[in-house]
């Protein structure tokens, strides 16, 4: 099982808020804030919708509109009372929703899962005795638990089989790496995921170093094995993951590729500089690495990728913007 880094939200009236109990404005823009954590290399992303029950329409749209942009899972949670709100989370775009055992809800619990599978029902819970006394149905019905009282850890990890997410306030880093090695425990969230995305995949190195389970960009043939140009280089193609447009063509020498594999950004060398180079790292325009292939001769790789911004130096968004044969319909 790979471990994974969740970042977390919680949504206020349209906007993303500290916690559960406390709605201080952090960010006006949850969709913009999705999308930075799915692209520092988040695992998931949870949300909880901590509104007024008038706002759990717009709350809605919202999980929509954050489900289109970002390219990773997202669990969905709050004002969850019936079977309907259950669909409605599952149209929105969430792959599991997180009920709160709190409620009482065991008969909605078996409902849902018997609809849509145990394998996308989560459920939040904060005493090791709530878990317990309800271990049957849990493990029956429910995939995962969302343990939220980081007081209550200790007890709640020994209390249920179950794959555990925990939330974790900002800790040290040998304590972080303990709590991955966990073997009941599948992922970390909380301000301990939040703070720290832009690191996330400083992290998963580390973790990986301590033999720990991660996700992360691993080709299964070495540079090595690639047919290089008399300059040790491979071209490399990058493509739009969504629209398949084709944005440039770049070089990697085996640091760029190794180097990319680590970031999950596309990382070049330059041919006339004769030096590294992170696309994006002056301008901002990132290129985010969705996936990568080779072709038949093993001397070129097709880089599939989110593009932040333009991917030429013109200005362009692609550096292919000049017709020499325009289509013909």
């Amino acid at each position: 099982m790979d471990k994974k880094f969740v970042a977390c939200m919680f949504i206020d009236n349209g906007k993303a808020v500290k916690s559960f109990t406390d709605h201080t404005i952090i960010f006006d823009d949850p969709v913009r804030l999705a999308e930075q954590y799915s692209d520092d290399d988040a695992d998931a992303l949870l949300l909880f919708d901590v509104s007024a029950g008038e706002n759990h329409i717009q709350s809605l749209l919202l999980y929509k509109d954050i489900c289109d942009v970002v390219n990773i899972p997202v669990y969905g949670g709050g004002h969850i009372n019936s079977a309907e709100d259950v669909a409605d989370l599952f149209t929105a775009g969430c792959e599991k929703v997180v009920l709160n055992f709190g409620k009482e809800c065991h008969d909605l619990l078996r409902q849902v899962a018997d609809a849509y599978g145990r394998n996308r029902i989560a459920v939040s819970i904060a005493s090791a005795d709530n878990i317990v006394i309800n271990k049957a149905i849990l493990e029956e019905n429910a995939s995962e638990l969302v343990l939220i009282d980081e007081h209550a850890l200790k007890n709640c990890l020994g209390a249920s089989t179950l794959p555990c997410i925990v939330f974790l306030p900002e800790i040290s880093l040998d304590k972080l790496l303990s709590m991955m090695e966990k073997p009941n425990v599948s992922g970390l969230s909380g301000n301990i995921v939040n703070e720290n995305c832009k690191v996330i995949t400083a992290l998963k190195s580390l973790c990986r170093e301590r033999g720990i389970s991660v996700h992360s960009f691993e080709a299964p043939m070495a540079f090595s094995e690639f047919k290089l140009l008399s300059d040790g280089l491979i071209p490399v193609v990058a493509q739009d993951y969504q629209t398949k447009d084709v944005l440039m063509v770049a070089y990697m020498n085996e640091e760029a590729y190794l180097t990319t594999l680590r970031t999950g950004k596309m990382t070049y060398y330059s041919r006339s500089r004769k030096e590294l180079w992170i696309k994006g790292m002056t301008s901002g325009h990132f290129q985010y690495v969705k996936a990568l292939s080779i072709d038949c001769d093993n001397d070129t790789l097709l880089a599939k990728v989110k593009q932040i911004g333009a991917a030429c130096h013109t200005g362009n968004y692609s550096c292919f913007y000049r017709d020499l044969i325009p289509m013909k319909l």
